[in-house]
């Protein structure tokens, strides 16, 4: 569970700073009804971690890229429940890169500090946009 939130945080930092940088009229809202598609990508990224653990896959490279198809397929999946900006493809994927380089933090403190703050940050952003 610790690798789930700390991945899920991991990716929704990369996400809320490239959604600041790439999209040319950010809005809080929009930001806040991503936030769950990061937590449910997480669980994707949690099963690909998972299987190539098992496969033995140890190549550092291979791996990102992995992960890469993995936030193009799931970008491409949400395409079709929701129509949004191409920008938020490349979020998709940096997200779910970021997900996996996060991982590589085996430190015990700032793992399970990341995996508070993903949750926390979450609840605040849908408490801070649910009125606006």
């Amino acid at each position: 569970m610790l690798a789930y939130f700390k991945g899920c945080t991991g990716s929704l930092i990369s996400t809320i700073l490239l959604f600041f940088i790439v999209l040319p009229n950010p809005d809080l809202k929009l930001l806040a009804m991503l936030t769950p598609f990061i937590f449910i990508g997480g669980i994707f990224g949690l099963i690909l971690m998972h299987s190539l653990y098992v496969m033995n896959v140890s190549h550092f490279w291979l791996r990102v890229f992995c992960f890469v198809l993995l936030g193009g397929l799931f970008a491409w999946l949400l395409h079709f429940f929701l129509p949004f900006h191409w920008s938020l493809t490349l979020i998709t994927v940096v997200g779910s890169v970021s997900f996996f380089l996060v991982q590589l933090i085996k430190h015990d403190v700032p793992g399970k500090f990341l995996a508070i703050m993903g949750p926390l940050v979450s609840l605040i952003l849908g408490f801070a946009t649910r009125n606006s």
